[in-house]
């Protein structure tokens, strides 16, 4: 499960081979992170990029943040920043995160790890982990890890003291141009169409006009539409759309699954039924209950 939030501050799939690394380490599903933790995760890669001392080591990134459970949620963690008080924040001005980025999500299927082709020495998790059990592990409330060797920890401090605090605020630091051009981008998967998974790049310039005139035409069908007044779609209509749908869960159903396994059959034309016997939807009688009403 992937919330479509995170792909604003540079989740890609198939995953970046330095990105895969981190996540196989920290041990959690990649829905588990909030979206802020991606923009950290991705601001500390460019932060060494920028200085020219290639990747962050999964201990130095520990080093700078503890990972820990995200208040008042049932299992997604955050990556908090260590000693701010002394050392300052390391990436500055983080965004707060909307409650609604839970409800906008999609399923990744495939290649979705590493790109076809690579082996992977530990893998990501699939499904969210237990929390507090990660955690028994350190004896801590969250994922902290301990001292760094002083060459580690002075590379850390050179970053610091190379890029100023404007220059690591986040909104100066996890852009497009730096995403892309650090390579956290290259070669990444934008959209898969269909079957034939023609992989596009969003910010390619040409499909960015491409989108761009999508949505135009929407828009001005759209204002058509409520000119002429949009009458409702007829049933047809509405079991075309859900044969369709029918469809699609099928062959997504077959990707991941193979083809030994079937969904039930779906019947658009079944009579309806209710999931409870009548006495026990409607205790006091059925006498006074417009059932034409209900079936609608």
């Amino acid at each position: 499960m992937i919330f479509t939030d995170m792909y604003q501050y540079g989740l890609r799939l198939p995953f970046h081979p330095w990105v895969q690394m981190m996540l196989a380490k920290l041990g959690y599903a990649p829905g588990q992170y909030n979206p802020n933790f991606w923009l950290l995760l991705h601001g500390v890669y460019i932060a060494w990029w920028l200085v020219g001392l290639g990747e962050p080591t999964f201990e130095q990134f520990m080093y700078l943040y503890s990972i820990s459970k995200q208040q008042g949620t049932f299992g997604w963690v955050q990556a908090n920043c260590r000693k701010a008080k002394e050392r300052c924040y390391f990436i500055g001005h983080k965004p707060s995160t909307q409650k609604s980025w839970p409800n906008r999500w999609c399923l990744a299927y495939g290649d979705w790890e590493c790109p076809p082709g690579k082996t992977v020495s530990r893998h990501i998790p699939t499904h969210f982990q237990f929390i507090a059990e990660l955690y028994l592990n350190f004896g801590a409330s969250s994922m902290k890890w301990g001292p760094i060797s002083k060459e580690r920890e002075d590379e850390v401090e050179r970053v610091r003291s190379l890029l100023s605090e404007t220059q690591r605020e986040r909104k100066n630091l996890v852009t497009q141009k730096n995403l892309y051009e650090s390579g956290l981008l290259q070669g990444m998967a934008g959209i898969i169409r269909g079957s034939t998974k023609v992989a596009m790049d969003l910010d390619d310039p040409e499909m960015q006009k491409r989108l761009r005139e999508s949505r135009a035409k929407r828009v001005k069908k759209g204002g058509a539409q409520q000119a002429a007044g949009k009458c409702p779609r007829d049933d047809e209509g509405l079991v075309g759309d859900v044969l369709g749908k029918k469809r699609a869960l099928e062959e997504a159903h077959r990707s991941v699954m193979g083809t030994g396994l079937r969904l039930p059959p779906f019947d658009p034309q079944a009579p309806l039924k209710l999931p409870f016997g009548m006495d026990d939807v409607y205790a006091e009688g059925v006498e006074k209950v417009d059932f034409s009403r209900l079936r609608r």
